[in-house]
Formats: structure tokens, sequence, C-alpha cells
């Protein structure tokens, strides 16, 4: 991939410039409408891969000077897709998900594979109108699972590191297509979060999407982590699923690759215990599927914070994502339980800021917690159109609460 990065921090301090790896590359395989892909799928690709890589790339510790602006050189096969309307959709959802501006320069000059190996895909004769991001998750296998009339016109996109064979097989379980799978090569370092992760999934599916001829793109997440909405103040939440990243995603999908895209999400509404207790409960019910499904931030990680160790493969149990699962499952699957006393204060923060905010909930009712929402989700219930209405946010809250406790 040929792009170059430099930020400019907090205090003001610019970065050098940073060239991304030449070997940066996504590598599709798998189902597609057409091995023909059009540049402007490609080119989507890898403006995608290319924030990805770069959030790998960060240190991991920013200190006081953490990046509030980005500047990226990147060369494309059709850079003149990347109008200004294209530009200002990609900006507000990069700023909008990670707080930081981004500003691009665009170039051409590059070849079809510079970037992207979709050589693995193989093309079917069949009427796709939507495709559906699927991790292997707990919400987005609830999903399917109850969309399962709808296999025939959906095809599934997942990335992967470690867990192909597990996306394969739960598709498989659920009467879907083999997913088109996706994995990328040539990134350098960890990272210090993951808060652009999902703008690469979106493009992934919008890359899919174009070579069936498909306008709609779909990614389940229950309402209370779509929203972003946070334990408490201290938590800067990962806005991978909010509504307005959807808006800004649809839009630049279209400036760049033409026609009227939808992104939705169907379980904004829902909590997780709803999403999960839809069908999928009663599927798993008596099987070792549940096992098979993955949520947890440190699955594959040997220790948390503060060092201490953990099994790598097992649940932490501890993380936001291991709470929330377990208000959905009733289940203390983790190798840790915040409940017990010999574990780590250290490690107790997420599920002690989560039983403060849903005791407040109870004891008060949700209109006091409506209000004390950070504007990005109060922010949805405003206007002649609002995405939510107030009751409905405060219907979510006061479910969330109560499952919470009956949890825990």
């Amino acid at each position: 991939m040929s792009a170059r990065f430099r930020t400019v921090g907090l205090a003001g301090r610019a970065r050098d410039w940073t060239a991304l790896s030449a070997d940066l590359k996504v590598h599709v395989g798998g189902p597609c409408g057409s091995v023909a892909v059009p540049p402007q799928a490609r080119d989507v690709l890898r403006v995608g891969s290319t924030v990805f890589a770069i959030e790998r790339a960060l240190s991991g510790s920013p200190g006081r000077n953490r990046p509030v602006e980005f500047e990226v050189e990147l060369r494309l096969e059709r850079p003149d897709l990347w109008t200004a309307g294209a530009l200002a959709a990609l900006g507000a959802l990069l700023e909008f998900q990670g707080d930081a501006r981004w500003t691009w320069s665009m170039s051409g000059g590059v070849q079809p594979g510079d970037g992207v190996d979709h050589t693995a895909l193989a093309a079917q004769d069949r009427e796709v109108s939507r495709v559906v991001l699927f991790s292997g998750g707990l919400d987005s296998t609830s999903g399917i699972s109850l969309d399962d009339g709808r296999a025939g016109e959906t095809q599934l996109v997942s990335h992967y590191s470690r867990q192909k064979s597990v996306q394969r097989s739960l598709a498989s379980e659920l009467g879907y297509e083999v997913p088109t799978q996706a994995r990328i090569s040539g990134t350098t370092g960890r990272g210090r979060g993951f808060l652009h992760r999902s703008f690469y999934f979106l493009c992934l599916a919008a890359f899919v999407a174009e070579t069936f001829g498909a306008r709609s793109l779909v990614q389940y997440e229950n309402g209370i982590l779509a929203l972003a909405i946070p334990p408490s103040p201290a938590f800067m939440m990962t806005r991978h699923a909010h509504p307005r990243v959807h808006e800004a995603a649809r839009r630049l999908f279209a400036e760049v690759l033409g026609g009227t895209w939808s992104v939705e999400n169907p379980f904004l509404k829902l909590t997780k215990r709803q999403c999960f207790d839809g069908r999928l409960a009663g599927l798993v019910k008596g099987t070792a599927l549940l096992s098979e499904i993955e949520s947890c931030w440190y699955t594959n990680s040997y220790q948390l914070l503060g060092g201490i160790e953990k099994t790598v493969g097992k649940p932490c149990g501890v993380c936001i994502p291991c709470l929330v699962r377990r208000t959905a499952t009733r289940i203390a699957e983790g190798e840790i339980d915040p409940l017990a006393s010999a574990t780590a204060d250290l490690l107790k923060v997420g599920y002690h800021a989560y039983r403060t905010m849903t005791d407040q909930i109870l004891a008060g009712g949700p209109k006091r917690a409506y209000l004390e929402l950070p504007s990005y989700v109060r922010g949805l219930t405003a206007g002649a159109a609002p995405i939510l209405m107030r009751e409905e946010l405060e219907d979510l809250l006061e479910r969330f609460a109560k499952e919470y406790d009956d949890s825990f």
C-alpha cells in the first residue's frame, strides 16, 4: 500500500511522517457477485484498511500528546471519485469516532493488486439484496438467527484473525452461505485502541455489496453498545455502530460507489438480552454453540490490566463486552468473576461503574439518567424526525438496568 500519515498532538506538537508498510494488504475470499471488481470498490477498501493500519501503528502510550489531527496521503485507482462530498462524509465519520480531525490527500498511480488481493473471490449466480456484517459475536449471530428466512438474499461478510473456521461453522449452522471473509497483512504495532476498526468493517461490507450490486448493509448491535452509552463519564466508548457513523458511511458510499445506500441496525432499540432471547437462546440451549460465540475484548490475550494473567482463548469476564454479554446469557462465562472477593479491584472498575449507573436508574427512574447521557446520545431524540423517541431511549435504559441487576 502506498500511504503515509502524520499526526498533531493535543499539545500542538506535530510528529514526523510515517509510511505504512508497502506490504499492507487486505486479502478477501469467498462468495461475490462478480470477480470483475470495479476500481472504486478496491479504493473504498484501501481507505478503510489505511485507517485500520494507522490506528494500529499509533504509540501504545500517547500520554498527554494524543493525536487530535491526522494528515494522510494515499494513492488510489480512482482518486477523482473522492469528491468534496465524499471527503466531508469520511471526515465526519472518523472525527465522530475518534475525536480527531482527519485530512486526506489522494492521488493516482496504483495497480489493481496494490493493497487489495481478491483473487480468492468466487462469483455466485444469485440475487443478493443485502450484506450483513458477521463477526461471529453474540449480536451478529443473534441477528442472522432471527433473519434466517432471508438467508438466500443475504451475504455475510467477516473480518477474521483466528476465528475464520468458527465464523464459517456458525453461518452453516444457521443456514447461510459461507461468509465472504477477509484478513489484513502488513500492519505494524499493537495500537492504543480500536476506535476506527468498525469503519474498515463497513468498507469491507460495501466492497462485497458492490460486487453483488446491493446497496443495503446491516450491522447488528444491541442498543446500549451501539449508542455508546458509557457506564460513567470516565469511559471512552467505541462508537462503532452509532447511527451517526451509519449515516456518514451511507453518504460516503453513495458519493464514491453511486446509488442510494442504507446502513441499518435492527437492534438499536433492544438490550442484548432481547437480541439473544429473540431466537438464539433457544437454539444454543443444550449445545456447545454458545461457547463458540466470542464477545470478549481479551479472548486471545494472556494478561489484563496490571499484568494480571489470564488463559489465552478464554473470555475474561470483566471487560465491557463480557459484562454486557452476561446480562443476556445470565451465565458467568468468564475466567474472572467480578463478584468474587478475590478479584482484584482494578478488574472490577467496569462492573462497579455499571452497578452505580443501574442502581441510580432503578432508584430514581430513567428520566434523570437520560439527562446525564452524552450529547451524542441525547441528540438522537431531537428534531422533527428523531432516530429515537426520548421515551424509547428511557425504556432502553430502564430495561438494561433491570437486566443488569438480575444478572449480577
